[in-house]
C-alpha cells in the first residue's frame, strides 16, 4: 500500500507542471476547458496526498507492521494447532491400535477361560453323575438284599406253615397221647432235678 501511494504521489507530481503548462496554453478563450483551474486543483492535491502521506506514513506503517505480526502469529498459531492435532490423531491412532490388540488378547482369554469353565464343568457334572450312579448301584443293591431277606422270611414262614400243616395232618390221637405224656415226664423229671 505504501508502495502504491509513493507511485501515485510521483505520477500525480510529474503531471502537475504538464497539466499546469498545457493549460496556461489553453486558456486564452472564454469557452475553453480551464487547465490552469485543474492544475492547480491537481496541485492540491499532490500537496494534500504528500502532507496525508507524511502524516500517516508512521501510522499506516505501524498498522502494516502489526498487521503482518498478527497474520504472522495466526499463521504460526494455526502452524501449532495443526501440530499438536496430528499428534493427537497419531496419539490416537497408536492407542487404538492398542485397544484393538488389548481386545483381541481379552477376548482370547475370555474363550480360554469359557473353555477352562466349561471343562471344568463337564468334570464337576462327570463327577457328580458318577457319584449319582454309584449311589443308585448301593440303593438297587440295598433294596434287592431287603428284598431277598423279606422272600427268605416268607419262604421260611411258608414252610415252617407247611411242616405244621404237615405235621398237624399225620399225627395221630395215639401219637398225641404219647407226645402228651413224654412232655409230662420231661417236666416231672425237671421239677425233680430243682426240688432235688
Amino acid at each position: 500500500m505504501r508502495t502504491m501511494l509513493k507511485t501515485t504521489m510521483s505520477n500525480v507530481a510529474a503531471l502537475t507542471p504538464l497539466l499546469a503548462a498545457s493549460g496556461v496554453a489553453l486558456a486564452g478563450g472564454d469557452g475553453g476547458i480551464p487547465f490552469e483551474k485543474i492544475g492547480l486543483h491537481a496541485l492540491n492535491l499532490v500537496i494534500l496526498l504528500g502532507v496525508l502521506g507524511f502524516v500517516t506514513r508512521k501510522l499506516v506503517r505501524n498498522g502494516l507492521i502489526r498487521r503482518a505480526a498478527n497474520i504472522r502469529e495466526a499463521i504460526e498459531a494455526s502452524d501449532r494447532a495443526q501440530a499438536a492435532a496430528r499428534e493427537r490423531y497419531a496419539a490416537l491412532e497408536t492407542r487404538l491400535a492398542g485397544l484393538e490388540g488389548q481386545l483381541a488378547t481379552m477376548r482370547q482369554e475370555a474363550e480360554t477361560e469359557a473353555a477352562a469353565e466349561r471343562a471344568l464343568l463337564i468334570e464337576k457334572a462327570d463327577i457328580e453323575a458318577a457319584a449319582l450312579r454309584a449311589n443308585v448301584a448301593r440303593t438297587v443293591q440295598a433294596e434287592a438284599e431287603r428284598a431277598r431277606q423279606r422272600l427268605r422270611r416268607h419262604a421260611a414262614e411258608l414252610a415252617v406253615q407247611l411242616a405244621a400243616d404237615q405235621v398237624v395232618g399225620s399225627i395221630t390221637d395215639d401219637d398225641h397221647v404219647r407226645l402228651t405224656r413224654a412232655f409230662l415226664a420231661s417236666v416231672q423229671e425237671g421239677s425233680e432235678v430243682s426240688h432235688g
